[in-house]
């Protein structure tokens, strides 16, 4: 039977290993300054006192991560509504699984929501591409972050997948619920779609039949909505330079910018929408026979989910109207919210260096996609 010690090296860190970390973290320079970006009215001594007194996870997260939410959606985030959290259970260890809009927030609001509903906070599956310093190592894993290593050599990445799989099944098996994405890396075309390959590793370390594999899991598909695209300029510069230099690649530097980008910049209204369990739709697909068929149902399942779940803003419906060329929207919009998100539009594409049509149709996209997700998959929902 597997033992939280096969996991060390992606593993969150232990209550008895906190009171170390944090001794080691205090003295890092870049983690006070990141501290002191969120409590400037606190001196660097007071802040280093307070933290060499925690000794838990717990006690970390509601000292030092629940307040910094508390301040980033204060400052950021214009309102933050949720529905669904009627369809969790306290005692139900679950795998959340979302679309992935921003690399820092997306999970952190989502901790925020269950804390102010009185549920266990969720371990994290942070990407290793984002651990670019020690101390950002510490502060996610003592955060309850598990890691999940990229750019692993083909002839390892077999065994490292099973190994993560196993995790995550273990650690759901402890009755810890973990939040993962649907895909590696954020969307930044808006189209939410869930990789195939994600599933494929959370299956790799079930020992049962495929659908019971999945029923162990409790996957419940979270639908995050974003009013204003967190880093939209950036996403849409990299998808532009990645398109125009083949040689391009993104790097440490930049994937930090978009973290702090995602913290620092207005989200307006954020909603966030628990669904429907996949434990209680796998029975609409049980009949499917073949590997392959199964997962391809299985992702559709969650799609649909989470593309149904969208709540569009008026953003979404001028966006849609603007890029695919057409006035089918234009009644969920006045004006001058026309007018609001064109100027916002503008003021985005003065940003973006590239061909200004390009890059206005990518731009437009991440808007425009979650609508014309949401009436397809409502519409497929209606005629079931």
């Amino acid at each position: 039977m597997a033992n939280i010690h096969d996991f060390d090296d992606i593993r969150p860190y232990t209550d008895s290993e906190v009171p170390e970390i944090i001794s080691r973290i205090v003295r890092e320079r870049g983690f006070l300054n990141f501290v002191k970006m969120f409590f400037p009215e606190q001196s660097t001594k007071k802040i280093i006192t307070e933290l060499l007194q925690i000794k838990s996870q717990r006690a970390f997260q509601e000292h030092l991560v629940y307040t910094i939410v508390q301040r980033i959606i204060k400052g950021t985030v214009q309102k933050l509504t949720f529905d669904g959290i009627e369809n969790l259970k306290k005692d139900t260890p679950y795998i959340f699984m979302s679309n992935h809009r921003d690399i820092v927030l997306d999970s952190a609001l989502l901790e925020y929501i269950l804390v102010i509903n009185n549920f266990p906070t969720t371990e994290i599956a942070i990407g290793s591409n984002l651990l670019i310093m020690q101390w950002i190592i510490d502060l996610v894993r003592l955060n309850r972050s598990f890691i999940v290593k990229r750019d692993v050599p083909h002839i390892e990445l077999y065994q490292y997948s099973v190994n993560l799989s196993k995790y995550i099944r273990f650690t759901n098996q402890q009755k810890n619920s973990v939040w993962i994405a649907q895909r590696e890396g954020r969307t930044k075309d808006g189209d939410d779609r869930t990789q195939v390959a994600v599933l494929k590793m959370l299956n790799l370390s079930g020992e049962n039949d495929f659908f019971d594999n999945f029923r162990e899991l409790n996957i419940i598909p979270v639908t995050i909505a974003y009013e204003l695209e967190p880093c939209a300029v950036s996403k849409v510069q990299e998808l532009y330079n990645k398109m125009t230099k083949p040689e391009y690649k993104k790097t440490k530097l930049e994937d930090l910018t978009s973290m702090n980008g995602g913290i620092e910049t207005p989200k307006g209204h954020v909603h966030y929408v628990f669904g429907t369990p996949i434990n209680d739709q796998l029975h609409k697909i049980e009949h499917i026979k073949g590997r392959k068929p199964r997962f391809d149902a299985l992702t559709e399942l969650i799609d649909d989910e989470i593309q149904r779940n969208y709540r569009l803003t008026y953003h979404n419906y001028v966006a849609a109207d603007m890029y695919f060329n057409t006035k089918e929207y234009e009644k969920y919009y006045t004006k001058e919210e026309k007018k609001n998100f064109t100027d916002y539009y503008k003021n985005s594409l003065s940003q973006i260096e590239g061909d200004e049509k390009i890059v206005s149709e990518m731009f437009l996209k991440i808007y425009a996609m979650p609508t014309k997700n949401y009436f397809e998959a409502n519409t497929k929902q209606e005629s079931k």
